[in-house]
């Protein structure tokens, strides 16, 4: 509980920790649902092939890397929301039965391998992804699609999944220290 009390005389920095927080989870929030609506492109676009496939008996080059395009693009721009909402997989057989306490201590000694796995994720996603468009990359399919959209979407996801944990990890500190407002 005291620790509380000295990030309470911080003042305006807490005030401004506060509004980021928010500002980081309506982001989450806003890029989830927006972005979960990929999913109904993928149901149009495999819809089509199926069409094309069976009916048509003319399969398309397209469809099946467009969907997986998609799909890709679901995961990592609504893992952010995931995130915010507790949804990733956890091994729920203990955790579920720890008391909030707990598990915030847990969240708070495991963010240590979140930082480093997901901040790997976006420094070398965005590496990657940069060198994808300096040579304009393409796929090496019949379709040949540019692929720097698909890398850059793998870096701007694992960001703002990086972000979100920060987030995250604020409220259990707070939380831990009595200040349940988050």
């Amino acid at each position: 509980m005291q620790c509380w009390g000295f990030l309470h005389t911080m003042g305006k920095r807490m005030k401004f920790v506060a509004g980021l927080i928010r500002i980081i989870d309506n982001c989450s929030e806003w890029t989830g649902k927006i972005f979960s609506y990929l999913q109904i492109g993928i149901v149009v676009v495999l819809v089509i092939e199926v069409v094309m496939r069976y009916i048509f008996k003319d399969p398309t080059v397209w469809a099946y890397e467009l969907s997986l395009y998609l799909f890709s693009a679901t995961v990592m721009l609504c893992g952010a929301f995931t995130l915010l909402h507790d949804g990733h997989v956890k091994m729920d057989v203990v955790y579920g039965r720890l008391s909030k306490r707990n598990r915030a201590i847990i969240d708070i000694v495991t963010f240590v391998f979140f930082v480093i796995f997901i901040g790997a994720l976006t420094w070398k996603g965005t590496d990657i992804a940069l060198k994808s468009i300096h040579v304009m990359e393409r796929s090496d399919t019949a379709w040949r699609p540019y692929i720097w959209p698909s890398r850059l979407i793998v870096a701007i996801g694992a960001f703002l999944i990086l972000i979100q944990g920060f987030s995250n990890f604020i409220k259990n500190i707070a939380f831990l220290c009595g200040k349940h407002e988050y």
